[in-house]
C-alpha cells in the first residue's frame, strides 16, 4: 500500500467530515454522488473507498435517494422522516468518513467517523429546526421550497468537495450560519407577535374606557 503523507491523510479527514456534514442535508444523496464522482474520477473522490461506485451500490444509493427527495415535499411525511432521519445521517456521516479515511490509523479513521457523524448530526438538526419552523409559520406552504434548497445544496457541497474541498469548507460554514440566522430569526419573529398580541389585547381592554 502506497505511504500517505501528512497532507493526505489531513486532505482525506477533511473530506471525510465535509461529506458527512452533506448527510445532514440529505441522508442518500451525498452517498449516491460520491459514487457517481468516483466513476467520473473526480479529483478527491478517490479518497472513497471503491465499493462505493459499484453499480449494485450505486443502484441502491439511487432507489433510496430518490425516494427521500420526493418524501420531503410530502410534508406530513417529511417531518415523520425526521424522527429517523437523525440516526440515520449519523450512521451514513460516519460511514462516509470512516470509509474515505481508510487507508489511515485506524484512530484517525475512527475519530474522523465519530467526528463526522456528529457534523451530520448538527445539520440535521438545524434543518429539522427550519423546516419545523417553517411548517409553524406558514402551514407547509413553504416546504417546498426548503426542501429544494436542502437537496440541491447538499449535491453542490459534495460535488464542491470532490473538485476543490476548501469551497466546500466555505459552503459549510456558510450553510451553518444561514440556519442559525434563519432559526433566531423565526424565534424573533415569534416573539414580537407575540408582543404585538399582548399589545393589541391590552388595547382592547382599554377603548372601552376611552370612550366613556
Amino acid at each position: 500500500m502506497e505511504e500517505l503523507t501528512i497532507l493526505d491523510a489531513v486532505l482525506a479527514v477533511g473530506l471525510g467530515v465535509a461529506l458527512a456534514s452533506a448527510c445532514g442535508l440529505r441522508v442518500f444523496l451525498p452517498l449516491l454522488v460520491v459514487g457517481i464522482g468516483q466513476r467520473l474520477g473526480l479529483p478527491f473522490a478517490g479518497y472513497a473507498p471503491d465499493w462505493m461506485s459499484s453499480y449494485p451500490a450505486l443502484m441502491l444509493f439511487g432507489a433510496a435517494a430518490i425516494a427521500e427527495v420526493l418524501a420531503y415535499y410530502v410534508p406530513w411525511l417529511g417531518n415523520a422522516l425526521d424522527t429517523v432521519a437523525t440516526p440515520l445521517a449519523v450512521s451514513a456521516g460516519a460511514l462516509i468518513a470512516a470509509g474515505v479515511t481508510s487507508d489511515l490509523d485506524p484512530a484517525v479513521q475512527w475519530t474522523a467517523g465519530i467526528v463526522g457523524g456528529g457534523g451530520a448530526a448538527v445539520t440535521q438538526v438545524g434543518t429539522t429546526a427550519v423546516r419545523a419552523a417553517s411548517t409553524a409559520v406558514t402551514g407547509g406552504l413553504t416546504n417546498f421550497i426548503v426542501s429544494t434548497l436542502e437537496w440541491v445544496t447538499s449535491v453542490l457541497f459534495v460535488i464542491a468537495a470532490l473538485i476543490f474541498m476548501p469551497l466546500a469548507i466555505a459552503l459549510l460554514v456558510i450553510a451553518t450560519v444561514l440556519i442559525i440566522r434563519k432559526v433566531r430569526r423565526v424565534r424573533e419573529q415569534g416573539g414580537t407577535l407575540g408582543f404585538f398580541t399582548n399589545r393589541r389585547r391590552s388595547t382592547e381592554r382599554t377603548e372601552p374606557h376611552l370612550g366613556r
